[in-house]
């Protein structure tokens, strides 16, 4: 029984050629991915044989720590100068401060200009003086109304109105400015001395505040007083306008009420 020959392999050759899907004759077959006995690229890099690059590295933080360092240099450099300018002029300052003139304690005898060393004659306290003060003195004396004098008593009548006066002897006046008005009073002395019936006694004073004098006086006691307990009669008689009213009779005495002005309306 005879075999058959053996079958060469796959692709041909010799045998114990290794076994491929291509190549010629008894060539071993190429690496996947390059030629002929080229080693096989990095990622991303081309080219036969080429060495693969490095990564760059980012610099941004070392430059950070740089800056950082400087201005902490800065910092420590300028905080130590503003100190130590400080303790200089400190110590400057003491020093002046410290330091004294030595002419300041000794003594001298020559006399100086300033004005205050000098003796003065003027009083340096004001005076004080003993003028009198403004304020009126107070009395315990009230105030007395002639009108309620203890001394006399005067009473008004009726008033008086006439176009002319006829007097006792038969002469009959008239007025020169218009009208005759007057009153007719009652006087009466409780004083122990005599007391006026005189003209000059007497005024009147008008509805305006006028003075008005009198132009006409009769009275029963011809010689101008009234004896002490005595009572007399007497007519005022004043020349005025006829659109002037008289308001009130006045009655003043040295005696009677120290001549000041007793008033009574008319």
């Amino acid at each position: 029984m005879s075999y058959p020959p053996p079958s060469p392999p796959p692709g041909g050759g010799y045998p114990g050629a290794p076994q491929g899907g291509s190549g010629g004759y008894g060539a071993p077959p190429p690496p996947p991915g390059g030629g002929y006995g080229s080693p096989q690229p990095g990622p991303g890099s081309g080219g036969y044989g080429a060495p693969q690059k490095p990564e760059k590295k980012s610099r941004t933080p070392m430059f950070i720590a740089i800056a950082c360092a400087v201005l902490f240099v800065g910092a420590i450099v300028l905080g130590g100068g503003g100190f130590g300018a400080y303790l200089l002029l400190s110590g400057s300052d003491a020093e002046e401060t410290t330091q004294t003139d030595p002419t300041d304690d000794v003594p001298t005898d020559e006399p100086t200009d300033d004005p205050t060393d000098e003796p003065t004659d003027e009083p340096t306290d004001e005076p004080t003086t003993d003028e009198p003060t403004t304020e009126e003195p107070t009395t315990d004396e009230p105030s007395v109304d002639p009108t309620d004098s203890e001394l006399f008593t005067l009473t008004t009548g009726s008033p008086i109105a006439l176009e002319q006066l006829e007097l006792d002897d038969g002469t009959v006046m008239t007025p020169d400015s218009g009208l005759y008005q007057g009153v007719y009073i009652t006087l009466t002395n409780h004083h122990d001395e005599d007391i006026g019936l005189q003209y000059s006694n007497f005024f009147f004073y008008d509805t305006e505040g006028n003075v008005v004098e009198l132009a006409y006086a009769g009275a029963t006691h011809n010689d101008g007083i009234i004896p002490p307990g005595e009572t007399a009669e007497a007519s005022l008689v004043a020349d005025v306008p006829s659109d002037v009213t008289l308001e009130s009779v006045v009655y003043r005495d040295i005696v009677a009420t120290g001549f000041e002005e007793a008033v009574y309306p008319i």
